[in-house]
Protein backbone atom coordinates (compact mmCIF):
# COMPACT_ATOMS: atom_id res chain seq x y z
CA UNK A 1 0.00 0.00 0.00
CA UNK A 2 1.00 3.63 -0.28
CA UNK A 3 4.16 4.37 1.74
CA UNK A 4 5.47 0.80 1.84
CA UNK A 5 9.14 0.09 1.15
CA UNK A 6 10.02 -3.40 -0.15
CA UNK A 7 13.46 -4.98 -0.33
CA UNK A 8 14.56 -7.99 -2.41
CA UNK A 9 18.05 -9.50 -2.30
CA UNK A 10 19.48 -12.34 -4.38
CA UNK A 11 23.05 -13.59 -4.09
CA UNK A 12 23.77 -16.62 -6.23
CA UNK A 13 24.48 -17.87 -9.73
CA UNK A 14 23.45 -15.95 -12.82
CA UNK A 15 23.72 -16.55 -16.54
CA UNK A 16 22.54 -15.39 -19.96
CA UNK A 17 20.37 -16.99 -22.62
CA UNK A 18 19.58 -15.82 -26.17
CA UNK A 19 16.29 -13.95 -26.51
CA UNK A 20 13.46 -15.90 -28.10
CA UNK A 21 12.79 -13.04 -30.51
CA UNK A 22 14.78 -10.12 -31.90
CA UNK A 23 14.46 -6.66 -30.36
CA UNK A 24 13.86 -7.72 -26.76
CA UNK A 25 17.28 -6.71 -25.43
CA UNK A 26 20.04 -4.43 -26.68
CA UNK A 27 22.55 -7.29 -26.63
CA UNK A 28 20.09 -9.96 -27.73
CA UNK A 29 20.48 -11.83 -24.44
CA UNK A 30 18.15 -12.43 -21.50
CA UNK A 31 19.76 -12.26 -18.06
CA UNK A 32 18.83 -15.08 -15.73
CA UNK A 33 19.25 -16.34 -12.18
CA UNK A 34 19.73 -20.01 -11.34
CA UNK A 35 17.54 -21.45 -8.56
CA UNK A 36 18.58 -24.69 -6.85
CA UNK A 37 16.38 -26.74 -9.19
CA UNK A 38 17.35 -24.99 -12.44
CA UNK A 39 18.66 -28.20 -14.00
CA UNK A 40 15.18 -29.72 -13.89
CA UNK A 41 12.92 -26.67 -13.78
CA UNK A 42 14.95 -24.15 -15.77
CA UNK A 43 16.31 -20.68 -15.03
CA UNK A 44 14.37 -17.56 -14.06
CA UNK A 45 14.52 -14.91 -16.79
CA UNK A 46 14.67 -11.14 -16.39
CA UNK A 47 11.22 -10.94 -18.03
CA UNK A 48 9.75 -13.04 -15.20
CA UNK A 49 11.54 -10.99 -12.54
CA UNK A 50 10.03 -7.81 -13.95
CA UNK A 51 6.56 -9.30 -14.35
CA UNK A 52 6.40 -10.82 -10.86
CA UNK A 53 8.31 -8.35 -8.67
CA UNK A 54 8.21 -4.97 -10.38
CA UNK A 55 5.29 -4.49 -12.74
CA UNK A 56 2.60 -5.07 -10.03
CA UNK A 57 3.98 -2.36 -7.69
CA UNK A 58 1.12 0.06 -6.87
CA UNK A 59 1.46 3.82 -6.69
CA UNK A 60 3.29 5.03 -3.58
CA UNK A 61 5.22 1.77 -3.10
CA UNK A 62 8.99 1.67 -3.56
CA UNK A 63 11.07 -1.45 -4.05
CA UNK A 64 14.85 -1.80 -3.84
CA UNK A 65 16.42 -4.89 -5.37
CA UNK A 66 19.96 -6.29 -5.22
CA UNK A 67 21.17 -8.97 -7.60
CA UNK A 68 24.64 -10.16 -6.64
CA UNK A 69 25.04 -12.54 -9.57
CA UNK A 70 26.88 -12.88 -12.87
CA UNK A 71 25.61 -10.92 -15.89
CA UNK A 72 23.13 -9.08 -13.66
CA UNK A 73 23.50 -5.58 -15.16
CA UNK A 74 19.93 -5.14 -16.46
CA UNK A 75 18.38 -8.23 -14.92
CA UNK A 76 15.50 -6.18 -13.49
CA UNK A 77 14.49 -5.06 -17.01
CA UNK A 78 14.12 -1.52 -15.68
CA UNK A 79 14.42 1.06 -18.47
CA UNK A 80 17.10 3.41 -17.08
CA UNK A 81 20.73 2.62 -16.18
CA UNK A 82 22.99 4.98 -14.25
CA UNK A 83 26.17 6.30 -15.84
CA UNK A 84 28.86 7.56 -13.47
CA UNK A 85 30.98 10.61 -14.32
CA UNK A 86 34.37 9.70 -15.75
CA UNK A 87 37.32 11.98 -16.29
CA UNK A 88 38.22 10.15 -19.49
CA UNK A 89 34.83 10.93 -21.01
CA UNK A 90 35.01 14.54 -19.85
CA UNK A 91 31.70 14.13 -18.06
CA UNK A 92 31.40 15.51 -14.55
CA UNK A 93 27.76 14.62 -13.99
CA UNK A 94 25.78 11.53 -13.13
CA UNK A 95 23.30 10.70 -15.86
CA UNK A 96 20.87 8.05 -17.05
CA UNK A 97 20.82 6.11 -20.28
CA UNK A 98 17.97 4.17 -21.78
CA UNK A 99 18.89 0.47 -21.59
CA UNK A 100 16.20 -1.01 -23.80
CA UNK A 101 15.81 -0.97 -27.60
CA UNK A 102 14.83 2.49 -28.83
CA UNK A 103 11.85 1.21 -30.81
CA UNK A 104 10.41 -0.45 -27.68
CA UNK A 105 7.87 1.46 -25.60
CA UNK A 106 9.48 2.57 -22.33
CA UNK A 107 8.31 0.34 -19.49
CA UNK A 108 6.23 2.23 -16.93
CA UNK A 109 4.96 1.17 -13.52
CA UNK A 110 2.71 2.86 -10.99
CA UNK A 111 5.19 2.40 -8.14
CA UNK A 112 8.96 2.85 -8.17
CA UNK A 113 11.85 0.39 -8.33
CA UNK A 114 15.61 0.82 -8.01
CA UNK A 115 17.91 -2.13 -8.64
CA UNK A 116 21.57 -2.54 -7.67
CA UNK A 117 23.33 -5.27 -9.63
CA UNK A 118 26.77 -6.76 -9.18
CA UNK A 119 28.20 -6.19 -12.63
CA UNK A 120 27.59 -5.32 -16.26
CA UNK A 121 25.80 -7.82 -18.47
CA UNK A 122 29.10 -9.00 -19.95
CA UNK A 123 30.81 -9.41 -16.58
CA UNK A 124 30.78 -11.91 -13.73
CA UNK A 125 30.15 -11.19 -10.05
CA UNK A 126 32.68 -12.68 -7.67
CA UNK A 127 32.34 -14.65 -4.48
CA UNK A 128 35.61 -13.64 -2.84
CA UNK A 129 37.58 -13.27 0.39
CA UNK A 130 39.40 -10.14 -0.84
CA UNK A 131 36.92 -7.72 0.71
CA UNK A 132 36.87 -9.36 4.15
CA UNK A 133 40.67 -9.49 4.33
CA UNK A 134 40.66 -13.26 4.00
CA UNK A 135 38.27 -13.81 6.92
CA UNK A 136 35.42 -15.27 4.87
CA UNK A 137 34.08 -15.40 1.33
CA UNK A 138 31.34 -12.93 0.46
CA UNK A 139 29.51 -11.70 -2.60
CA UNK A 140 31.50 -8.65 -3.70
CA UNK A 141 28.43 -6.59 -4.58
CA UNK A 142 26.62 -7.43 -1.33
CA UNK A 143 29.69 -6.63 0.77
CA UNK A 144 30.29 -3.32 -1.02
CA UNK A 145 26.63 -2.33 -0.69
CA UNK A 146 26.49 -3.10 3.03
CA UNK A 147 29.73 -1.25 3.73
CA UNK A 148 28.56 1.82 1.81
CA UNK A 149 25.16 1.84 3.55
CA UNK A 150 26.77 1.43 6.99
CA UNK A 151 29.14 4.32 6.26
CA UNK A 152 26.16 6.40 5.16
CA UNK A 153 24.26 5.63 8.38
CA UNK A 154 27.05 7.27 10.40
CA UNK A 155 26.72 10.56 8.51
CA UNK A 156 24.55 13.47 9.73
CA UNK A 157 21.22 13.81 7.98
CA UNK A 158 22.40 16.74 5.84
CA UNK A 159 25.27 14.65 4.48
CA UNK A 160 23.36 11.54 3.45
CA UNK A 161 24.73 9.72 0.43
CA UNK A 162 22.91 10.04 -2.89
CA UNK A 163 22.12 7.07 -5.10
CA UNK A 164 24.85 8.08 -7.51
CA UNK A 165 27.43 8.47 -4.78
CA UNK A 166 26.42 5.13 -3.26
CA UNK A 167 27.09 3.41 -6.58
CA UNK A 168 30.44 5.19 -6.85
CA UNK A 169 31.31 4.16 -3.28
CA UNK A 170 30.48 0.50 -4.03
CA UNK A 171 32.92 0.56 -6.93
CA UNK A 172 35.55 2.23 -4.75
CA UNK A 173 35.22 -0.52 -2.10
CA UNK A 174 35.85 -3.18 -4.75
CA UNK A 175 38.78 -1.34 -6.30
CA UNK A 176 40.34 -0.75 -2.85
CA UNK A 177 40.31 -4.52 -2.31
CA UNK A 178 42.08 -4.94 -5.63
CA UNK A 179 44.75 -2.43 -4.61
CA UNK A 180 45.37 -4.30 -1.36
CA UNK A 181 45.65 -7.58 -3.26
CA UNK A 182 48.13 -6.09 -5.71
CA UNK A 183 50.23 -4.73 -2.85
CA UNK A 184 50.27 -8.05 -0.98
CA UNK A 185 51.65 -9.86 -4.03
CA UNK A 186 54.58 -7.52 -4.67
CA UNK A 187 58.07 -9.02 -4.78
CA UNK A 188 61.57 -7.56 -4.68
CA UNK A 189 65.03 -9.00 -5.20
CA UNK A 190 67.80 -8.30 -2.70
CA UNK A 191 71.24 -9.97 -2.98
CA UNK A 192 69.69 -12.57 -5.29
CA UNK A 193 67.28 -13.60 -2.49
CA UNK A 194 63.59 -13.07 -3.20
CA UNK A 195 61.62 -11.26 -0.52
CA UNK A 196 57.84 -11.45 -0.80
CA UNK A 197 54.64 -10.94 1.15
CA UNK A 198 52.69 -13.30 -1.10
CA UNK A 199 51.63 -16.30 1.07
CA UNK A 200 51.82 -18.76 -1.82
CA UNK A 201 55.32 -17.68 -2.81
CA UNK A 202 56.45 -17.74 0.83
CA UNK A 203 55.25 -21.33 1.10
CA UNK A 204 56.99 -22.31 -2.14
CA UNK A 205 60.20 -20.67 -0.93
CA UNK A 206 60.08 -22.66 2.30
CA UNK A 207 59.49 -25.93 0.45
CA UNK A 208 62.25 -25.29 -2.04
CA UNK A 209 64.59 -24.07 0.71
CA UNK A 210 64.14 -27.38 2.52
CA UNK A 211 64.86 -29.21 -0.75
CA UNK A 212 68.10 -27.24 -1.33
CA UNK A 213 69.24 -27.88 2.25
CA UNK A 214 68.68 -31.61 1.86
CA UNK A 215 70.48 -31.59 -1.49
CA UNK A 216 73.48 -29.77 0.00
CA UNK A 217 73.69 -32.27 2.85
CA UNK A 218 73.63 -35.08 0.32
CA UNK A 219 76.56 -33.44 -1.52
CA UNK A 220 78.61 -32.83 1.61
CA UNK A 221 77.45 -29.30 2.27
CA UNK A 222 78.25 -28.03 -1.24
CA UNK A 223 75.66 -26.66 -3.63
CA UNK A 224 76.54 -27.49 -7.21
CA UNK A 225 76.44 -24.94 -10.02
CA UNK A 226 73.58 -26.92 -11.52
CA UNK A 227 71.62 -26.65 -8.30
CA UNK A 228 72.21 -22.89 -8.16
CA UNK A 229 71.03 -22.49 -11.74
CA UNK A 230 67.95 -24.61 -11.10
CA UNK A 231 67.29 -22.51 -8.01
CA UNK A 232 67.14 -19.32 -10.09
CA UNK A 233 65.02 -20.95 -12.79
CA UNK A 234 62.58 -22.50 -10.35
CA UNK A 235 62.28 -19.37 -8.26
CA UNK A 236 61.49 -17.38 -11.42
CA UNK A 237 58.81 -19.92 -12.24
CA UNK A 238 57.47 -19.60 -8.69
CA UNK A 239 57.20 -15.82 -9.06
CA UNK A 240 55.18 -16.24 -12.23
CA UNK A 241 52.97 -18.83 -10.54
CA UNK A 242 52.44 -16.74 -7.43
CA UNK A 243 51.83 -13.51 -9.32
CA UNK A 244 49.41 -15.32 -11.60
CA UNK A 245 47.52 -16.78 -8.67
CA UNK A 246 47.36 -13.46 -6.87
CA UNK A 247 46.16 -11.57 -9.93
CA UNK A 248 43.52 -14.12 -10.90
CA UNK A 249 41.08 -13.28 -8.08
CA UNK A 250 41.19 -9.53 -8.75
CA UNK A 251 37.68 -8.15 -9.15
CA UNK A 252 36.85 -6.74 -12.56
CA UNK A 253 33.14 -6.24 -11.98
CA UNK A 254 31.43 -2.84 -11.89
CA UNK A 255 28.19 -2.64 -9.89
CA UNK A 256 25.27 -1.03 -11.70
CA UNK A 257 22.08 0.81 -10.80
CA UNK A 258 18.88 0.68 -12.86
CA UNK A 259 15.60 2.43 -12.13
CA UNK A 260 11.98 2.62 -13.22
CA UNK A 261 12.09 6.41 -13.28
CA UNK A 262 14.93 8.82 -14.04
CA UNK A 263 15.79 11.08 -11.09
CA UNK A 264 18.71 13.25 -9.99
CA UNK A 265 21.40 10.72 -9.11
CA UNK A 266 23.68 13.32 -7.54
CA UNK A 267 21.21 14.90 -5.13
CA UNK A 268 18.49 12.37 -4.30
CA UNK A 269 19.40 10.83 -0.93
CA UNK A 270 19.37 7.10 -0.45
CA UNK A 271 16.00 6.07 0.91
CA UNK A 272 15.79 2.40 1.91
Amino acid sequence: QDGDHLFFHYSGHGAQEPCASAGEELDGMNETILPVDFETSGTIHDDEIYQVLIDPLPRGVKMHLIFDSCHSGTISDLPYAAILPTQAAGNGKFRWMLCQPKDMEIRKIAGEAVCFSGCEESQTSADTSLLSGGVTRTGACTYAFVQAVEENAKQPSHAQMSYGHLLARMREVIESANERARGSSSTTTTNNNLQTTNPLLQGLQQIYGAYIEAEQQHQGGRASGTTGGLNSMLMSAMISLANGSSSSPLLTQKPQVCASHAFNLATRPLDL
